[in-house]
């Protein structure tokens, strides 16, 4: 018999599960390849170090979408990102898509938009 204190601590996990479930995804997700490279190629433009000031730190990707298939060992796939980062001179959010093909990496999409003025800056890997 579990109860009123039991029941009150299933309430509490069903509701706390969804909130666990994202920090953990939200964890990974920093730890990819796609997000460091993604991270590294923003900090290390001049244009956005001009907008938002060094240093710069990032913020929790608010979107992250991998999967990754694989037909008679060759690997297929998506990644998708987007995450904030700021500087003493401002805010902004990296985008940045990629998709494989044949095992290889290809980006897609890369900039960062500049929050207040919405300017957009463009970004090779």
């Amino acid at each position: 018999m579990l109860g009123c204190g039991g029941c009150l601590g299933l309430i509490l996990l069903g509701r706390l599960m969804p909130v666990v479930i994202f920090l953990i995804s939200m964890i990974g997700a920093k730890n990819t390849d796609h997000y460091q490279s993604a991270l590294k190629g923003a900090v290390d433009s001049p244009a956005v170090q001009a907008e938002l000031g060094i240093p710069m730190k990032p913020g929790s990707p608010s979107v992250s979408s991998f999967a990754t298939n694989y037909d008679n060992g060759v690997a297929s796939g998506h990644a998708k990102l987007e995450f904030g980062i700021e500087g003493p001179k401002g805010s902004g959010r990296i985008h940045y898509s990629a998709t494989e093909a044949d095992s290889k990496w290809t980006v897609d999409e890369y900039w960062v938009t500049i929050d207040g003025n919405g300017k957009k800056i463009p970004l090779s890997p």
